[in-house]
């Protein structure tokens, strides 16, 4: 008898272990890619070859099958057979029959080959060996064609390949460093001309060596699409490019991240420049290298894939299902996909998912195709498997898929996707069951735990880890994700045109993600987008996850996008995630998010309440700035991601990540002795508990202020300021923390600090008392207590709390406490601080909006802070947004003092008539004329009734009514100017001026359908920076009202 085990993780995330079958030598069948043959009969010393073989003699065995049937396949890489079919792409213009080479292994699982009478089949490595299902080819034979560049190229005839791996490594498709060089013209309707899409200045694409090779890519926001060169003509002395049809059409027709110049271009020998940089010219047949210093081409092993699809579980319908089918200890490595190379390009939206149909009757993204497909199967199982190499997503379950189990899976080095289940069609009528499907049509009850995801969407920067759409039951547990280009979990979709969908019964536990949003934007840690079929009384669930190290500051930790409802998340942890949680404000079809007992250690939560989102309830997370967390959040960290049971998926498991300081600072009084506290986490971010493997070292950088001795004992020798450094060998990995020592530090001053001084009636904020110390220390007094001399006018709670009861102004006194904040003494009996506050009543009559910070309506993610004759507004990340709401303004000419401080990629935005006296001009239930600042030019846009018009800008499709994006010459960056700014009605429409510093900018009369003649509200808009305004020179210098803001 033969003992099959299994190993898998209960729901307290331990290892068990279970039998599965006890098969008789008669049910098991050995193969041996090396030395066995099929004309054998299969037994342990007489193998089968090949796993086509094993398959067929399978199908033989099942219809007497009255245990499990196991097929051990012994260590060594078997090369499947495959054949090429060829698959319509979808031309929604009609008149041709494109197709792309889709190529399928023989490994493809049927009714006939599934297991029945309650009975698995399984196909696993031998025990002690490992299996290799492979699709790739050695490329060998290569010559050096170039010695100065050390360029190597060799004869592959027609084979077509999108990615080449030398010596297990990924080489890097020659790119340039950006689009086309001069001046360039692009026409997004040359399908329709006949003509070309770009006229450029640049001639380097004349010297294409064959241009149909050539890729242009156009990274933009949450999308990455990619269009192939037809022909490139010369044009006089410019360039003309035409490009692949339908697919450039595609690409520069899908709403928001619709592309428009390329940021860069691939695959042209005449890109070779850097070691590692390959390139395919199959006019010639032949591949191109340049081999990195270390590698020999006479013995490299240079691999390219072959098969697209390595392994496929494929019943007929959802009344002929195939499944019962386990799959364990395997390897998939080598797979390609070579349907961008054709006429459809690579058209992406959100998730990698293909968008063709846009501006059809009825529309939909589909998904791509994928290494490891599971379509109208169930009780498919993939153990303890690797899924490398990949280029496309690794696996995808569709079609009425049910209980199958990917479980202690590693998933990497993947041009796409991980793992995606569910259809995202349910636009158009063939499809729309997709969202509410019938029963037997339902994918439900599949599980994705344990599995170790990493360095996915390398070549389609769009793609998540792990997703999952119009899925009933989905349980994704334990599962750890890391380096993701965009989200790494991305849930649900349709935005919020369906009100309800499938998805329900939903558990999203005990996962770890580290490092996404590396590229891209409007995505998060894990992602939600679209209705669910959840209920109060019975949400979806988020709990015990642990989100760190956000790339992309702007979007969030949770994001919950257009549409999301029913979802309760509980318990989660979030660390160096500047948005922790981002509540999408466009939608007010979004409801029923509640999310409570979240620790973090810094950042903020966005949402915009202006839009009443219903059940939106978000209980204000405890903060650890320090990361020294209580002993709750360590069991979440120590209990999230991969259980021990798989440790073995992640080499570096247990490897020293950090050390960091457990305390601010260390304070010492001269002659006293204290031992600076420090904690080690794993890379993983679990505390290391015991240092018992580990050295550990102590030093100060000035002896003459602070020692330490070998036992860590800090001693302070005179007053002053200086670090020590604690140093951590382990097993091999050395990580040190510097932790800043003051001797003889005192409190020399303290003030109260506020988000303003003015107030209006109802309002809160929360004071702190600031100390400032000798030694150049500043530190808020966590002790620090607080009252009013007016509690009528101001109310306060004893720990800062403040609330505006009436108009006035009131005396605000903190009495200092009798710690530093640190943990350590010090002696502030009898100190404090006070300062006054005012309680406004009506705002200033003439509109002084830099007088009145009481009256702006400001985005959590927004402050204002006033001083003298100026009002700073400022961000550190999200879409941050304050309108002044004392008045509408109609006719009346603004001006004001203006300084922008931002990054040249942010967003900054100025608003006239505004609808609403809060939130973004342009949000869907608002309206107003929108002027967009950036360093190269100024744009001017209307919003009204979810329609944009375009007046001054280059933002297609949309027509330039008044004229193209105005260069600027007049805003810069940290250079303070003068702004006028007016929307006047006249008879023919609204002018609109913009003057800066005496200069005219604009003058255009917005005569169009839709011209906003209504009064509306003024405000800014920064993504991350800030924006001061300032009243006029001459208001700053005698006080009179002259031309001050009105």
């Amino acid at each position: 008898m033969t003992a099959e085990i299994a190993v898998t993780i209960d729901t307290a995330g331990t290892a068990v272990t279970a039998d599965v079958a006890d098969t008789a030598d008669g049910s098991s069948l050995y193969v041996d890619a090396l030395h066995g043959d099929d004309n054998n009969e299969g037994g342990l010393d007489c193998p089968l070859r090949t796993i086509e073989e094993a398959k067929r003699r399978v199908r033989s065995l099942i219809p007497g099958i009255s245990a499990d049937l196991c097929v051990y396949l012994r260590g060594g890489v078997y090369r499947p057979s495959w054949q090429t079919r060829s698959v319509p792409l979808f031309n929604r213009f009609g008149g041709t029959d494109d197709r792309y080479p889709l190529r399928e292994s023989g490994l493809i699982f049927g009714e006939e080959d599934s297991g029945r009478n309650g009975h698995q089949v399984v196909y696993r490595s031998y025990p002690g060996e490992r299996a290799v299902i492979s699709g790739g080819r050695r490329i060998e034979e290569w010559e050096c064609c170039d010695e100065e560049k050390r360029i190597y190229r060799a004869f592959v005839g027609t084979l077509s390949t999108r990615q080449l791996y030398v010596n297990g490594r990924r080489a890097q498709r020659a790119r340039s460093d950006r689009g086309f060089l001069g001046r360039t013209e692009f026409d997004p309707e040359c399908r329709l001309t006949g003509g070309p899409a770009y006229i450029t200045d640049d001639p380097s694409p004349l010297s294409w060596r064959n241009p149909g090779d050539v890729e242009l890519v156009y990274p933009n926001s949450f999308t990455m699409s990619r269009c192939t060169v037809d022909r490139v003509e010369p044009l006089g002395n410019r360039t003309a490019i035409y490009m692949k049809q339908p697919g450039f059409f595609y690409i520069t027709h899908k709403y928001g991240t619709s592309a428009k110049l390329p940021s860069w271009i691939e695959n042209d020998p005449g890109l070779l420049r850097n070691p590692g940089e390959w390139c395919l010219d199959s006019g010639e047949g032949l591949l191109y290298y340049i081999p990195l210093p270390e590698e020999d081409m006479g013995t490299a092993e240079a691999v390219v894939p072959t098969i697209d699809v390595l392994l496929s579980v494929r019943g007929s319908s959802s009344s002929r299902k195939a499944g019962r089918l386990t799959f364990r200890s395997l390897d998939f490595e080598y797979a390609g996909w070579l349907r961008p190379n054709y006429a459809n390009g690579h058209c992406d939206s959100q998730n990698n998912y293909i968008r063709e149909s846009i501006g059809e009757e009825f529309d939909s993204d589909h998904q791509s195709d994928a290494a490891v497909e599971i379509e109208y199967a169930d009780d498919v199982t993939l153990e303890d498997c690797r899924l490398t190499k990949l280029g496309i997503t690794a696996l995808r379950i569709t079609k009425a898929s049910c209980r199958n189990r990917i479980e202690g899976c590693e998933i990497a080095d993947v041009s796409g996707g991980g793992i995606s289940i569910g259809d995202p069609e349910f636009r158009n009528p063939e499809n729309r069951s997709n969202c509410l499907p019938e029963e037997a049509d339902m994918i439900s009850d599949n599980r994705i735990v344990g599995n170790y995801l990493h360095d996915i969407g390398l070549e389609y920067r769009s793609a998540t880890a792990i997703s999952a759409t119009f899925t009933r039951n989905t349980e994704i547990r334990n599962n750890e994700i890391c380096r993701v280009p965009y989200s790494a979990l991305h849930i649900g979709y349709g935005w919020d045109v369906p009100d309800v969908t499938c998805t329900r019964g939903m558990s999203i536990c005990r996962n770890v993600v580290d490092t996404f949003m590396t590229t891209m934007f409007d995505g998060g840690g894990m992602y939600f987008i679209g209705a669910t079929g959840g209920t109060r009384e019975h949400p979806n669930v988020i709990s015990n996850n642990y989100i760190r190290n956000q790339v992309e500051p702007k979007y969030g930790g949770f994001y919950f996008d257009e549409g999301s409802s029913d979802w309760q998340a509980d318990g989660n942890v979030f660390e160096k995630t500047e948005l922790w949680c981002n509540i999408s404000g466009i939608s007010r079809k979004l409801h029923d998010i509640a999310i409570a007992n979240t620790w973090i250690d810094q950042g903020y939560c966005y949402m915009n309440r202006s839009l009443g989102q219903a059940g939106v309830e978000i209980e204000e997370p405890q903060r650890y700035p320090r990361r020294n967390w209580p002993e709750p959040v360590e069991a979440v960290i120590r209990q999230a991601g991969l259980p021990p049971a798989y440790a073995h998926l992640r080499p570096d498991y247990d490897d020293l990540g950090e050390v960091l300081s457990d305390k601010e600072c260390l304070l010492l009084e001269v002659g006293g002795e204290r031992v600076p506290g420090f904690v080690a986490r794993t890379v993983r971010g679990v505390r290391i508990d015991n240092l018992a493997d580990a050295v550990v070292h102590y030093s100060s950088d000035d002896d003459a202020i602070a020692t330490a001795d070998s036992r860590g004992m800090a001693r302070g020798i005179a007053p002053g300021r200086c670090r020590i450094r604690v140093t951590v060998e382990r097993r091999g990995i050395v990580k040190s923390a510097d932790i800043d020592v003051y001797v003889g530090d005192s409190v020399v001053g303290r003030h109260i600090e506020l988000k303003t001084d003015a107030m209006l009636p109802g309002a809160s904020q929360r004071a702190r008392l600031v100390c400032r110390t000798s030694l150049g220390r500043s530190y808020v007094d966590e002790e620090a207590r607080f009252h009013s001399d007016r509690p009528e006018v101001l109310r306060v709670d004893p720990d800062g709390k403040l609330t505006a009861a009436a108009p006035g102004q009131a005396l605000l006194r903190a009495e200092a406490g009798s710690g530093t904040g640190t943990g350590e003494g010090e002696n502030n009996a009898a100190k404090g601080a006070s300062t006054e506050v005012r309680v406004c009543g009506s705002p200033d009559p003439a509109g002084r909006f830099v007088r009145d910070p009481a009256y702006w309506s400001v985005s959590p993610d927004m402050e204002i802070a006033n001083g003298p004759g100026l009002l700073r507004a400022f961000t550190e990340g999200g879409i941050g947004t304050a309108v002044y709401r004392g008045r509408a303004f109609g006719d009346e000419r603004l001006r004001f003092g203006l300084l922008l401080e931002a990054a040249d990629n942010e967003l900054v935005c100025l608003y006239l008539r505004s609808r609403q006296p809060s939130g973004r001009a342009f949000d869907a239930d608002n309206a107003g004329y929108v002027m967009v600042i950036a360093p190269k030019g100024i744009e001017l846009h209307r919003f009204r009734d979810r329609q944009r018009t375009q007046l001054f800008g280059n933002v297609y499709p949309y027509p330039a009514l008044a004229g193209d994006t105005i260069p600027n010459a007049f805003i810069r960056n940290g250079q303070p100017c003068c702004l006028e700014t007016a929307a006047v009605n006249e008879a023919d429409g609204v002018r609109l001026t913009l003057r800066v510093d005496g200069k005219e900018v604009f003058a255009a009369l917005d005569r169009w359908d839709g011209c906003i003649r209504e009064p509306g509200y003024f405000g800014l808009t920064v993504t991350r920076g800030s924006i001061t305004l300032r009243e006029p020179p001459n208001e700053a210098r005698d006080g009179k009202e002259g031309s001050e803001p009105q």
